[in-house]
């Protein structure tokens, strides 16, 4: 049988939830439960992991700190080895080999050529850029010949023999590289590896082209003869030449400590 509701729509009993009021308690219920849990999750584990993660940031900021200080205390004690080792190499540096000096210069002596003095002074100009302080050495002699030409044949080669000993840089021609007169025949000096370019690794010093300051002949003693037989028995002394030859060279530059 059907029955029919008169009654008006504000009058008549209801007969379930509707569907929009069910969809918004269902909403509010979802977002409800969905908040207790971020609130939950922020307490029970993000709020934790955060406290140990700070925790782990500071343990390890402290031992980085604590290393920090250990490199400190290394790269001080480094500092202070580079002074000491500066300081040794200068004091090799600022020795002159003398014994290898001399030996060259002998080297350098020809026959016929003989050396009265030789003077070591202190150049008045200071060293600069890869250079150290700068020296002189003065060389006086003399040459001897039967001839005069054979005195200057001499002294040129003196002039040639202190140049190749010495080890001295050819001058540098424009558009080219300075080439070393003489490649060195020995092992190089101790402490001479970190010497600049243009320094003889064997003697530790760098020189200049030799002068010729001066040169003269050597005049021989009037003889005074009674007779000519006794003026045909004497035998002429050979010529001579007294030359007098400087040569300077610069001591290595001064190391400084890194």
């Amino acid at each position: 049988m059907i029955e029919i509701n008169l009654l008006p729509a504000e009058l008549r009993q209801s007969e379930g939830t509707p569907l929009p009021r069910l969809a918004s308690i269902l909403g509010g219920a979802l977002a409800a439960t969905l908040g207790v849990v971020l609130v939950a999750n922020y307490y029970v584990v993000d709020i934790p992991r955060t406290r140990q993660n700070i925790k782990t940031m500071e343990e390890r900021q402290k031992k980085v700190e604590a290393e920090k200080v250990e490199v400190d205390k290394l790269q001080a004690e480094i500092a202070k080895i580079k002074l000491k080792v500066a300081a040794l190499k200068n004091l090799e540096h600022s020795r002159v080999r003398w014994a290898r000096v001399l030996n060259a210069f002998s080297k350098a002596i020809p026959d016929g050529a003989v050396v009265r003095s030789l003077r070591v002074d202190p150049e008045p100009a200071a060293g600069e850029g890869d250079v150290g302080k700068k020296m002189k050495l003065t060389i006086s002699g003399m040459t001897t010949g039967e001839a005069y030409v054979d005195c200057t044949r001499k002294l040129t080669e003196t002039w040639n023999s202190l140049k190749r000993e010495f080890e001295v840089p050819e001058a540098k021609a424009p558009g080219s590289e300075a080439v070393p007169a003489v490649a060195p025949a020995t092992p190089p000096a101790e402490g001479a590896s970190d010497l600049p370019a243009g320094f003889s690794k064997k003697l530790g010093l760098k020189f200049q082209e030799p002068v010729i300051v001066a040169f003269a002949p050597i005049v021989p003693p009037k003889m005074n003869f009674k007779t000519d037989e006794e003026s045909k028995k004497f035998r002429q002394p050979p010529s001579g030449l007294d030359f007098t030859i400087t040569i300077s060279f610069y001591m290595p530059p001064p190391i400084q400590g890194q």
